[in-house]
């Protein structure tokens, strides 16, 4: 829910500000207040570059991802999205807000300050990128001692395609944004307001 929401990214924020013993700064809640506001998947989150990046034009670039083998078990960072299939068609680009700007800058001089130098937007004190496994554990657990029912880390994802839908974003516009077809944007990411009634109610009158 929106209360929820706010809940969690006040409390991500009071922890940005901080800071963490464990890597220098609050990597996971610098993750999480940037996720609330691109919408992108959390193995394209983690995967972010200082230089997909456009702070003139206030644009980021979405175009790679973190996958998972199992056999063994490692990370492995591949040039190309979940929607793009194996082949690279040089990403999605994705507006920033102001708000997401700002964490950014918050982001930048966090980093700074712990003498931690890397490419990736989000790291280890050594600079290496972090897993997404961790983060989505981290966010569980945080939701968890917040007294918020997790919903996972897609819950952003269908969020940002409400907040699009309620300001007149068309379903096209929400699935270039998000990475997938309109089709699946009006399938899993299109729902019902909760005063959908009164709204009926209102057009019926």
């Amino acid at each position: 829910s929106d209360s929820e929401e706010k809940t969690l990214l006040e409390f991500m924020q009071k922890q940005v500000e901080k800071g963490s013993r464990n890597m220098g700064y609050a990597a996971y809640s610098f993750m999480t207040l940037l996720h609330s506001q691109l919408g992108c998947r959390p193995d394209e989150l983690v995967s972010l570059k200082w230089s997909d990046i456009d702070f003139e034009e206030k644009i980021i670039v979405i175009e790679r991802q973190q996958i998972e083998k199992r056999k063994p078990r490692i990370f492995e960072v591949v040039e190309y999205t979940k929607n793009e299939k194996g082949i690279s068609e040089g990403g999605r680009p994705v507006p920033l807000s102001e708000k997401a700007l700002d964490i950014l800058a918050q982001l930048r001089v966090a980093k700074q300050n712990a003498g931690i130098v890397s490419d990736w937007l989000f790291s280890n004190k050594e600079g290496d990128i972090l897993k997404k496994s961790n983060f989505s554990d981290y966010l569980r657990e945080t939701c968890q001692k917040l007294g918020i029912k997790s919903r996972g880390t897609y819950a952003f994802r269908r969020g940002l395609s409400a907040k699009m839908e309620k300001n007149g974003i068309c379903v096209s516009e929400r699935a270039a944004i998000l990475g997938h077809s309109p089709e699946t944007n009006f399938k899993n990411y299109t729902f019902a307001p909760a005063n959908y009634l009164e709204n009926v109610r209102t057009a019926i009158n």
